[in-house]
């Protein structure tokens, strides 16, 4: 039993990846005008390799593989995307609502995945 729910939250963060690594490969253009426009750094670059990222690091999630490497990458990697993306809420003298809920679901999707860490780090020492 122990097993499954673990496998079921596995599914649950992993969804997010698969949906934005979707979201890149058919809306491209949009993707890389929005990484422009916060400044993410060489966005020609950035949203192939981020793609990847989000397409393996589902995969790897799901399937409960090499969880102690890439969790702890996409942990920062959501941190990342947070901080060029969502912490622009609390600026320009006005409160931006659904940015400060994307905001408060990427720090909510880092606990979960810090989580699976943990999880994943007690179930070797036993």
């Amino acid at each position: 039993m122990e097993h499954s729910i673990a496998f079921a939250g596995r599914i649950c963060l992993a969804l997010i990846f698969l949906l934005a690594a979707y979201g890149k490969f058919s809306m491209r253009q949009f993707h890389l005008d929005a990484m422009k426009q916060v400044g993410v750094p060489l966005p020609a670059l950035a949203l192939p390799l981020t793609t990847v990222l989000d397409l393996g690091g589902a995969l790897l999630i799901m399937s409960g593989t090499w969880l102690r490497y890439i969790v702890p990458t996409m942990v920062v990697y959501v941190a990342l995307c947070t901080i060029f993306f969502y912490s622009r809420w609390f600026q320009k003298g006005k409160f931006d609502y659904m940015t400060s809920i994307e905001f408060t679901k990427n720090v909510a999707l880092i606990g979960g995945l810090l989580l699976l860490i943990a999880r994943d780090f007690t179930q070797t020492l036993t």
